[in-house]
This record gives C-alpha cells, structure tokens and sequence, in this order.
C-alpha cells in the first residue's frame, strides 16, 4: 500500500521482522483511512531500547518522516521483542500527525523540536484519540497522566484535553492558542531530556 522506505532495511538488534513492521504500516494505514499512496519513511533506531523511548515527526518534499528509538515499540516485559499493540499505536499517532503536517491547517507548526511539551503532548493527545476511534487502542489514562505533568493539573489544561479527545483541534493555531491560554501549576514539570535530544543523540 504505503510508498515505504524503512531504515533499516533488516534488523540485527531487536527481534522484528522487517516484513512484518511493512505490515503493521499498512493495517494502520488501512485502519486510519489514511491515502494509500502516502510516501513514508520510517526510521527505527534499534540501539535505542527501553526505557528509552523517542520519536520524530517530519515531512520532507511531501514524504512523511518518522524517526523512532526501537524502545517505542519493544514489549515492556521481554526486552528486544516486539509489541505489535504499542507499535501500532506510535505508527497511527506518527502518521496522523504526519498528515497533519501535510495539510493547509498545520502549514505553520514549528518542527517538533523546536515545539513545547505542551505543544506535542495536545497534538499527540489529538493523535491518539483518532486513533481510538479508528480501533486501535491506547492507555488513556496514562496518557491523560502524562500530559498533565507537562500542561499543569489545572481547569484549562483539562479542557484543552478534553476538546483535543473529542476531535474539537483541526488545525495547528487552534493548538497553539489552547495552548497559550492554560495555567500553569506548581506540578508541571518538564520530562527531563526532550524526545527529540535522543535523535540529535543519534546523529
């Protein structure tokens, strides 16, 4: 389905197989409604394990370009083993948002490294619940979790996850002014090194 190219092309330090990751790719594609002529490159990082978890989300030249430490999609329980629940789940948040990016609406969102964790986690949030509503589960209250410590435990941190969990953010200023308008709390908290510090890491 998918125009893929996946870097590597075999793995030697995880146990995935390269054809299957192929198709995980287009059962997601599939599931998300996503265009079957999507151009995508997906890169996994497989020196990068748990708990080491980064991803990277891009288009270069009309290609969607993710970048993954092998952690994102390793069974929490056997180290080097795939989890092909998780996987689907980084996939279908990774190319929604890619779409995004793609699109009119989200022509001005700045790359992800230069984007705040307030930022990423609402647009993720956004991501994800699509995901849900395509069937491929996620832990909501972990995530919810999560995006707490980065937006604060506040009135208009809760709204703006509410909204995003409905469908209500369909274009990236309407992100960023969510964003904007939230009230930070003595609880926030950043996440220590950013997604995207692994990947320069790497580099």
């Amino acid at each position: 389905m998918a125009n893929l190219l996946l870097i590597p092309e075999e793995f030697t330090l995880v146990l995935f197989e390269a054809s299957r990751m192929r198709e995980l790719v287009d059962e997601v594609i599939l599931a998300i409604d996503a265009p079957s002529d999507l151009e995508i490159t997906l890169e996994i990082d497989e020196e990068l394990a748990q708990p080491m978890t980064a991803s990277y989300v891009d288009v270069d030249d009309g290609r969607i370009a993710l970048w993954y430490s092998g952690g994102n999609f390793e069974d929490t329980k056997k180290a080097r083993v795939l989890d092909e629940e998780r996987a689907r789940r980084e996939l279908g948040v990774g190319i929604l948002r890619g779409m995004d990016r793609l699109s009119p609406e989200f022509a001005g969102a700045p790359r992800d490294n230069e984007l705040s964790d307030a930022q990423r986690l609402l647009w993720e949030v956004s991501a994800d619940a699509r995901c849900v509503r395509a069937g491929i589960p996620t832990r909501e209250d972990r995530l919810r979790y999560v995006y707490r410590l980065a937006c604060g435990f506040s009135d208009t941190a809760d709204a703006a996850y509410e909204k995003a969990w409905s469908g209500g953010f369909t274009t990236w200023q309407s992100i960023a002014d969510a964003v904007a308008n939230m009230v930070p709390t003595a609880e926030t908290t950043s996440r220590g090194i950013r997604r995207d510090d692994l990947r320069k890491i790497r580099e």
